[in-house]
């Protein structure tokens, strides 16, 4: 290795110098899980000279584990293949990903056992997105039915007329309550909130 940038220290915990063994030191700090897969790229990529990729764990001399992604470009230089690139710490971006994931898992295994009916529409595009099991059983609409249909092909709820004002309302206040649907069978009611930018659970 002929360059090290002197904040290695603050990124990964490790002194830079003497540069002759910092490459030693960073690779022993490859979660023990990863090391191969970092040394078979580094080796794939010198074999081939094409860029370099990798994306893993790295243990910090002090025991925290972070995130790395490392990108270089592989190039002939005289006798050896040389690597110019860098090394980002990711943990941020990757814990956001990972808190997202779960937080998806938390909101798809409520939904869907959730004994409310529940049907999610763009407001944007005006197309229902999707609906629970408990909202099938209720109103005895399928899903399959609801799916990809706009809000005025398949008005669930309410006089389709009145769905302009609603949007309104929704958009302005971020709920709706009591707008009623009237079957032979049953009277419901919507209770609908503004969950995100663009989309409305119902």
């Amino acid at each position: 290795m002929s360059f090290a940038d002197k904040r290695a220290l603050d990124i990964f915990g490790l002194d830079p110098e003497p540069l002759e063994t910092v490459f030693k030191r960073f690779a022993a700090c490859i979660a023990l899980e990863d090391q191969e897969r970092f040394m078979t790229s580094i080796r794939e990529s010198t074999r081939s000279q094409k860029d370099w990729e990798f994306e893993g764990r790295f243990i910090t001399p002090t025991g925290e584990t972070k995130y790395i992604q490392g990108v270089s470009r592989a190039r002939r230089l005289a006798n050896e293949t040389v690597h110019d690139g860098i090394i980002l710490d990711v943990t941020h971006h990757k814990r956001a990903e990972q808190a997202l994931r779960e937080s998806e898992a938390k909101f798809s295994k409520s939904f869907h056992s959730n004994p409310a009916g529940i049907v999610i529409a763009d407001i944007t595009s005006q197309l229902y997105l999707e609906v629970n099991e408990a909202f099938e059983r209720i109103t005895g609409d399928r899903r399959d039915e609801i799916v990809g249909r706009s809000w005025f092909q398949l008005c669930l709820f309410g006089d389709p007329h009145e769905w302009d004002s609603a949007l309104q309302r929704l958009l302005n206040e971020g709920r709706i309550r009591n707008l009623a649907r009237l079957s032979e069978t049953q009277g419901l009611f919507l209770h609908a909130t503004r969950s995100t930018p663009g989309v409305g659970a119902l």
